[in-house]
């Protein structure tokens, strides 16, 4: 007879890693897929930029694909790797707490759709001051970083 204890910690019971990680990795390239329905896309740091558009890339073959929409850079470092891939940056912001005074200095983001590219455990409040702003803000978790 197994105990609760046995029972409770048993692998079927729990999500495994692979299964977690292919969640995230599925709702980080749906928001991808849909990149082209934001007025914004703001990227946190570089290595958000290439996991972004290596998903990107591999749901279409056009960058046309992106639509409309405007980039938004924290750091010289994301800008330039935005560059790398061929992208006008629209807003450099030095760092994610200057990010939303910079939007904000922009144009008015009240109802204006931003779509953040930002590391699972970034520690930055960008999205929630954006939202304070009445931003429509959508996160999307990059599960590498």
């Amino acid at each position: 007879m197994k105990s609760q204890t046995q029972e409770k910690n048993h692998p079927k019971d729990r999500p495994s890693s692979r299964s977690a990680d292919a969640e995230e990795l599925r709702e980080f390239a749906e928001l991808v897929q849909d990149a082209h329905g934001y007025e914004w896309i703001a990227f946190a740091d570089a290595r958000c930029v290439d996991e972004f558009f290596t998903v990107f890339f591999k749901l279409y073959d056009d960058a046309r694909e992106i639509g409309g929409a405007r980039l938004a850079a924290i750091g010289a470092v994301a800008a330039d790797r935005l560059r790398a891939h061929h992208y006008h940056v629209d807003l450099t912001s030095r760092d994610a707490a200057a990010l939303s005074k910079d939007f904000r200095g922009e144009q008015n983001v009240e109802n204006v759709k931003i779509l953040l590219v930002r590391p699972k455990n970034w520690a930055g409040t960008t999205g929630a001051e954006l939202t304070k702003m009445g931003a429509i803000v959508d996160e999307a978790l990059v599960p590498s970083c």
